[in-house]
């Protein structure tokens, strides 16, 4: 199943943490800390535009604000943790002004370690113990950063690009919009924009658009009693046919199928 631009989180102040299997995400960005350990399988995790292939025992690390997305093209168990920087007051200011020199921790004998404490987060969340928790993730960040190293963020256009499209799409994915429309908004030729989109995101333009209105349409299934064919529309979708095949896509089942399986 694929995820979308999560700005939701921008407003969510609380810690998550949980396994996953055959995690795919699509590109998105957030504010918080997203720290991933690979318990079994590979992942293809991409941050920034940069891909790396992560095996068992192997950590990936996000930035604040950084893009990033999720593939598994076989098997892949994984340990997901995302933070606020309110939580880790003391590194809040400087992850404002760095970053990590680089977003992967492959084959390094550290990798153990951070497991071994993203684990007891994970037995700690019943007990509700903030203090210990916190603890804890001061402790990963300290061996993320002796082992990578920090610099300083750089204002480019390069990085800014990515983040004004994910932001633009996500306010505006539910009117009509094509390549032609939105390669105009950031004056560039939709060759161009089609190109770099593909290049940066992993995924096409439509694609990406399409995964976004899906997910919409599954909260519309969910959350609503309207028709199918209602909430395609609903969904910026322009037919039934184009919402079947693309929600058949991004959730490996048809709109039917999909609020008949649902609790209730």
């Amino acid at each position: 199943m694929k995820a979308y631009f999560e700005i939701e989180r921008e407003n969510n102040e609380e810690l998550s943490v949980f396994e996953s299997i055959n995690n795919c995400i699509s590109p998105h960005f957030h504010s918080n800390i997203e720290i991933v350990y690979v318990l079994d399988g590979e992942m293809t995790v991409t941050i920034n535009g940069i891909t790396r292939i992560l095996k068992k025992g192997d950590v990936s690390v996000c930035s604040n604000y950084a893009i990033h997305s999720y593939d598994t093209e076989s098997f892949s168990k994984v340990i997901v943790l995302v933070f606020p920087l309110s939580m880790v007051k003391s590194f809040s200011i400087l992850l404002d002004t760095h970053t990590f020199s680089d977003n992967f921790l492959l084959s390094h004998p550290c990798q153990n370690e951070i497991s071994s404490y993203m684990k007891k987060i994970v037995d700690t969340l019943d007990k509700e113990n903030s203090l210990k928790i916190k603890g804890y993730l001061y402790i990963i960040l300290s061996l993320l950063i002796d082992n990578i190293g920090l610099s300083e963020i750089k204002n480019d256009s390069v990085n800014f690009l990515p983040k004004e499209i994910l932001i633009y799409l996500q306010m505006h994915y539910l009117e009509p919009i094509t390549l032609s429309d939105i390669s105009e908004k950031f004056n560039y030729s939709k060759y161009y924009f089609s190109r770099f989109f593909n290049t940066y995101f992993k995924c096409g333009f439509n694609d990406y658009l399409n995964t976004l209105r899906s997910r919409h349409a599954a909260k519309l299934l969910s959350d609503s009693k309207m028709g199918v064919l209602d909430i395609c529309y609903s969904s910026g979708f322009e037919n039934q046919r184009t919402f079947n095949r693309a929600f058949h896509k991004t959730f490996h089942m048809t709109p039917s199928n999909y609020r008949r399986r649902l609790p209730g």
